[in-house]
């Protein structure tokens, strides 16, 4: 599947739910979400049958995104399936990474392209705060666990915000050096909560790490389905790297979609362009006219964000799984 610039679209992230066990500061409000009903949140039959019809389409790689995945009941039996299904040429996960401990052993035996977990500080009393309630020691553990098995798609996200977090750029290199991992510094989002924050830039981050640990060079290779840029230093046992859709836009390669936990796909994460799925998995129109719906679609998926110069909807990051 093609958009009208032509960039192939083969990736989609699939929200299972808006919930999740956490209230991070940048991502929603301390009271959470209002109450779903449960018809209006799409079954694990019909996600399921919808992604197999995206598959016809070209859709070849999937991440698992929530709120939090893993709040949802049977959420791995889910990711299992898709991991079986021919298909899909990677089914890979994020979460925050407070549940997994109940779900390794299924997520390293059903063999997972990858996991990446959400971390954004290392002091205990301010990632408490952050996440309003999180347990660092118990993700640590998690980590070092994952990474003992030999485990090596782990990848860290942390999204850094100006006098929150910004002080331990150096604190998370080091982190990662020790147990020669990659982190992503993800630039923070003006969506929902996150306009409440300012962003650190790119190359604010690497100034700190370039003065403790020396000239970096650009890692090229693809290290996920993301759009991540990587770089190391000598003698430094890691991968430091930057998603940065702001002031380092990657449009003119996006090759995403996405679908809520409701059904609806959206073709950008700024905007609210996209189709609703439900006339389809109603069985309102066939697959064929389904698929020719959204090939019509496809060319309203816009050029590039504009996050600069417009405000974004409403809607926060968990209910979009950005």
């Amino acid at each position: 599947m093609f958009d009208l610039y032509n960039r192939k679209i083969d990736y989609i992230r699939v929200s299972l739910t808006e919930r999740c066990n956490l209230r991070c500061v940048y991502c929603m409000t301390e009271k959470g979400i209002e109450k779903i009903c449960h018809e209006d949140l799409l079954s694990y039959e019909d996600l399921y049958k919808l992604l197999k019809t995206l598959s016809k389409a070209g859709i070849r790689k999937i991440k698992i995104t929530g709120g939090e995945p893993f709040v949802r009941k049977d959420a791995i039996d889910f990711i299992k399936l898709l991991k079986q299904d021919s298909s899909f040429e990677k089914v890979t996960v994020t979460t925050n990474g407070l549940l997994l401990d109940k779900y390794l052993d299924s997520l390293i035996e059903m063999g997972i392209d990858g996991i990446n977990i959400s971390l954004d500080s290392l002091r205990e009393d301010k990632f408490k705060r952050l996440t309003r309630g999180g347990n660092l020691k118990l993700l640590i553990e998690t980590i070092d666990e994952i990474l003992n098995r030999g485990y090596e798609n782990l990848k860290l996200n942390t999204v850094l915000m100006k006098g929150v977090n910004d002080d331990e750029i150096l604190d998370f290199a080091r982190f990662v050096e020790e147990r020669n991992m990659a982190i992503r510094f993800i630039e923070l989002m003006p969506i929902g909560e996150g306009r409440a924050f300012k962003p650190v830039k790119r190359e604010e981050i690497m100034e700190v790490i370039s003065k403790e640990f020396g000239k970096p060079f650009e890692i090229r290779g693809s290290f996920g389905n993301g759009p991540a840029k990587y770089v190391s230093f000598q003698d430094f046992n890691g991968k430091i790297g930057f998603i940065d859709a702001v002031n380092h836009k990657f449009c003119s390669e996006c090759n995403r979609i996405r679908v809520d936990s409701k059904g609806f796909i959206r073709f950008c994460l700024q905007y609210e362009i996209g189709m609703d799925t439900k006339e389809y998995l109603k069985g309102n129109i066939s697959e064929a006219e389904f698929l020719k719906k959204l090939n019509l679609k496809i060319v309203e998926k816009p050029l590039e964000n504009n996050f600069l110069i417009e405000d974004v909807d409403s809607l926060s990051m968990n209910q979009i799984g950005g």
